[in-house]
C-alpha cells in the first residue's frame, strides 16, 4: 500500500489588531514628516546662508587650525596658528607658502614708495627680507631702518614734493631718487596727525588737491579717500564715485595704519557698522556685510572671518556680472536731457564753478573762465559733466551754449 502523502500545513499568522496597525502607521507617518521637516530645515538653512552672504560662497575647510590672519603684501598675508605665537605666510586664497616659524613680520620703508617686507625670528637680532611674489622668507638679511628717515610731503608754498625729516625740510624730491610708474600717487601735506592728503602724478606735479584726511593708492581707476571720518572712492578726475560711508580697515593691516582697501578686479572689501562686505565699482553690495574681517584677495577669492572662524570667500563672477545693467538698460540721460559735444561757457562774465558732484553744495574743483570751450561727456537734470584743464567735474547746464 502506497504511503499517503503527508498533508501540508501552512501556519496561519496571528492577526494584528487594527489599533496597533493604525498606531504603527501614525508613527511611520510622523517619522517621515519629521525627517522631511528637519531635512528641509537643513536645506533651507544652507540656502539662507548662501543668500545671506550674497553673490558667492564662504568655506572654512582647511582653516580649522588658524587663529588669526592679517593683510601683509599685495599677494600674501600673515597667519598665526591656534595655540601658537609664531607666524607664517599664506597666499590670499589660503595656500601656506611659509610655515609658522617666525616671531614677527613687519613692513619697513627707507624712502617714499620704497617698501621692504621683513621677517624676524624669536631671540634673534637678524632680520630677513620677504619675497612677496612667492610668499617666502629669503636668505637675504635686512640691515636698513625700521622707520623712514625722511618722508615725501607736498609743500604748498614751493608747489613741489619735498623731503621732510625730524628737523623739517630736507630737500626737494627728485625723480631719480624714487620709483614711479604710470598713474598718480597719494601724498600728504606733513607727517602730523592733521595733515591733508592729495595726489601727485608721475612727474611729481600736484594732480588732486590736498583736501582729504587720508588717502590710499589707486586701483582700477579708483582711490579710497577719507573725509568727515568716513572713507569713499574717487576717480582720477577727483569725482566722488562712491560716497563717504565706510569705516577704516586699520585692524586688517600690519602696523594698524588708518586705511581702506583699493579696488582689484572691480571689487573692494569695505567696513560698515562694524561688519565687512564687498562692493563693486558702482557701489553695489556683492558680498553682504556679515563678516568680522575680510582681507583682499584676487581672482574673486578673499580671506574672511565669520562667527569666530576663518575661511575663504569665493565671489561668483557670473552672478555679479548678471546684476550689472547692459548697455541697452543703462539710462541715456546724456542723450535725452542734453546733447553731447562741445559747448561754450556763457556767464555774465564771472568764471563758472566746476564741482566734484552734480550738486550746488559740492566742493568746487575748478573755475572755468567765461567763453571757454568745454566738452560735455554726460548730463543729468540741470548738470553736465565736462572736461577742463585736465580735470573732470559738473557744471550748471544753463551756463552752457551749444557750438553750432
Amino acid at each position: 500500500m502506497k504511503n499517503k502523502p503527508k498533508d501540508i500545513y501552512f501556519k496561519k499568522k496571528k492577526s494584528v489588531p487594527k489599533p496597533a496597525l493604525i498606531a504603527a502607521a501614525a508613527v511611520a507617518a510622523l517619522a517621515i514628516v519629521l525627517c522631511g521637516y528637519f531635512g528641509m530645515q537643513y536645506i533651507t538653512n544652507t540656502r539662507e546662508e548662501k543668500a545671506e552672504i550674497g553673490f558667492g560662497s564662504f568655506s572654512t575647510k582647511g582653516f580649522d587650525k588658524i587663529a588669526d590672519i592679517k593683510s601683509f603684501g599685495e599677494e600674501i598675508a600673515v597667519f598665526t596658528p591656534k595655540k601658537s605665537e609664531k607666524k607664517g605666510l599664506m597666499t590670499l586664497d589660503g595656500k601656506v607658502t611659509q610655515e609658522a616659524d617666525f616671531y614677527e613680520f613687519s613692513v619697513c620703508s627707507d624712502a617714499w614708495r620704497s617698501v621692504k617686507y621683513i621677517a624676524e625670528k624669536e631671540n634673534s637680532e637678524t632680520k630677513y627680507l620677504v619675497d612677496t611674489i612667492n610668499g617666502r622668507v629669503t636668505a637675504f638679511e635686512y640691515n636698513g631702518p625700521e622707520k623712514p628717515e625722511k618722508t615725501a610731503c607736498w609743500n604748498t608754498a614751493a608747489r613741489s614734493l619735498v623731503w621732510t625729516d625730524s628737523k623739517g625740510y630736507a630737500g626737494e624730491v627728485k625723480l631719480s631718487e624714487i620709483v614711479v610708474n604710470q598713474g598718480i600717487y597719494p601724498v600728504s601735506s606733513s607727517v602730523g596727525e592733521n595733515a591733508k592728503w592729495g595726489f601727485v602724478d608721475k612727474n611729481l606735479d600736484l594732480k588732486i588737491t590736498l583736501t582729504y584726511d587720508a588717502a590710499c593708492e589707486f586701483g582700477n581707476g579708483y582711490a579710497a579717500v577719507k573725509s568727515g571720518g568716513k572713507w569713499g572712492y574717487i576717480n582720477e578726475a577727483e569725482i566722488l564715485k562712491i560716497p563717504f560711508a565706510y569705516d577704516s580697515c586699520a585692524d586688517e593691516t600690519v602696523g594698524g595704519a588708518d586705511c581702506a582697501f583699493g579696488f582689484r578686479n572691480g571689487l573692494a572689501p569695505v567696513k560698515k557698522d562694524g561688519k565687512y562686505g564687498i562692493i563693486n565699482k558702482s557701489g553695489k553690495t556683492v558680498i553682504n556685510f556679515v563678516f568680522d574681517k575680510i582681507i583682499q584677495g584676487k581672482d574673486g577669492k578673499y580671506l574672511a572671518l565669520k562667527d569666530g572662524k576663518w575661511g575663504l570667500i569665493t565671489v561668483d563672477g557670473e552672478k555679479v556680472s548678471a546684476t550689472e545693467p547692459t548697455a541697452a538698460e543703462r539710462p541715456t540721460q546724456a542723450a535725452t536731457l542734453y546733447n553731447l559735444g562741445e559747448y561754450k561757457v556763457r556767464t555774465s562774465g564771472s568764471p563758472l564753478n566746476m564741482r566734484r558732484e552734480a550738486d550746488k553744495t559740492s566742493p568746487v574743483v575748478k573755475k572755468i573762465p567765461n567763453g571757454t570751450v568745454v566738452k560735455v561727456e554726460k548730463s543729468t537734470a540741470g548738470w553736465s559733466l565736462v572736461e577742463y584743464d585736465g580735470a573732470e567735474g559738473w557744471v550748471s547746464t544753463k551756463y552752457l551754449e551749444k557750438i553750432k
